[in-house]
């Protein structure tokens, strides 16, 4: 009897090492460049606890990109997409949310979230689980990471290392680096001792950019659209500007938020009323410049443009005051896009703040202030060609 437990015990804990060791092949040991990893036509199952955030996901994804999601209502066991609840019917075995990534295309990759992660304005894991998925890799392991952030690897507990591991590949796929990619989670992510796994570099103001995502970046779908579309395809569309990229009818750019066009060539005009007379402002090197605006109750836009195509503009937040809350939940609040690939989220400030110093990165900066309907937004913004 004393032979059969612990034979039984024996089984017992290969099985559960077997369980690990699956979850650690699954992600690889170095990350591969961006790559297609489905067809354009994908099939994907959700259990009724996790079907609502999947839908309002895969459906924004639907209408933008040149995938097409297809639910189905039974599992999945050939190509395609499991979503689970962890700990639900169909998944007993763990309450964490996970991924099982499989490169075959006879099996389908599954994803479990727990339920603090099926939360409407919790998508964060989602949305990297997703991205994963189809050939994205973490923002965080690209090989160029270094120019953007600090990683503190004595922070990363062991089981989160490979989030972290930075790719050798140099494919970028003419996207830059991006702090507000729904890629990026924030840095508590896989922390071991409550310590941030990462700092930032450009700015230290960048917490209210990132892991906030309840659907995915303007930059992710861009990165999306050039895996899965046909280059040929939208030819005419080549052209696009400010970070946009083609509509998947070819119809259209797909704008960053605030430009408008068929090429999102385009700011969207301010009510003169409230934004003051001037859109457009010249930024010198011979002296610094102010903008100037209080009690804004509406959405202005402003552009910044250097005189000289060889200096990039230099702009510093002098003061930025709310008299009410400001949800930080990325639609209201003062955006600055001061980097030259304008697909990237811009900086985000939806609090409070003062003498925020932005690096000179671009000839352009454009800043946008949406108030919120019962909030009145008052700051002065100084800038100079540098």
């Amino acid at each position: 009897m004393k032979q059969i437990l612990l034979i039984f015990l024996f089984i017992s804990l290969c099985v559960a090492e077997d369980i690990l060791d699956i979850y650690k092949r699954d992600l690889p040991d170095e990350w591969p460049k961006p790559h297609k990893r489905m067809s354009n036509t994908i099939k994907y199952y959700a259990d009724s606890e996790s079907i609502t955030p999947v839908e309002y996901v895969l459906r924004d994804m639907n209408d933008t990109l040149c995938i097409t999601f297809i639910r189905q209502n039974n599992k999945i066991i050939d190509s395609g997409i499991n979503f689970y609840k962890s700990n639900s019917k169909s998944y007993k075995s763990n309450s964490k949310s996970d991924i099982i990534l499989r490169d075959s295309k006879s099996k389908p990759t599954d994803i479990y979230l727990k339920e603090s992660d099926l939360k409407y304005n919790k998508n964060s894991l989602l949305l990297l689980y997703i991205g994963l998925a189809l050939g994205l890799i973490p923002e965080i392991a690209r090989y160029d990471r270094d120019n953007y952030v600090t990683v503190n690897s004595n922070n990363i507990d062991s089981k989160y290392i490979s989030y972290y591991k930075k790719t050798k590949s140099k494919t970028t796929y003419s996207t830059s680096f991006d702090y507000g990619s729904a890629m990026l989670l924030n840095s508590s992510f896989g922390s071991k001792n409550n310590k941030a796994t990462y700092t930032y570099k450009l700015s230290p103001h960048y917490d209210s950019t990132i892991g906030n995502n309840i659907l995915f970046s303007h930059n992710d779908n861009k990165r999306i659209n050039i895996l899965y579309c046909s280059k040929k395809k939208c030819d005419k569309y080549r052209k696009c500007q400010h970070g946009s990229f083609p509509q998947k009818q070819c119809k259209r750019c797909i704008c960053q938020q605030y430009f408008h066009g068929k090429l999102c060539e385009k700011l969207f005009s301010n009510d003169k009323k409230m934004c003051g007379n001037q859109q457009e402002l010249k930024s010198y090197s011979s002296s610094r410049k102010s903008l100037k605006k209080t009690n804004i109750r509406d959405i202005c836009l402003y552009k910044l443009k250097s005189t000289s195509n060889k200096k990039k503009v230099e702009v510093t937040v002098k003061s930025l005051v709310y008299d009410g809350n400001v949800p930080c939940d990325g639609r209201s609040g003062l955006f600055i896009y001061y980097r030259s690939d304008k697909s990237v989220s811009p900086l985000y400030l939806c609090k409070n703040s003062s003498n925020i110093v932005l690096p000179a990165s671009s000839t352009t900066v454009y800043i946008a202030i949406n108030s919120p309907f019962d909030v009145k937004s008052s700051f002065e913004i100084s800038y100079k060609s540098r």
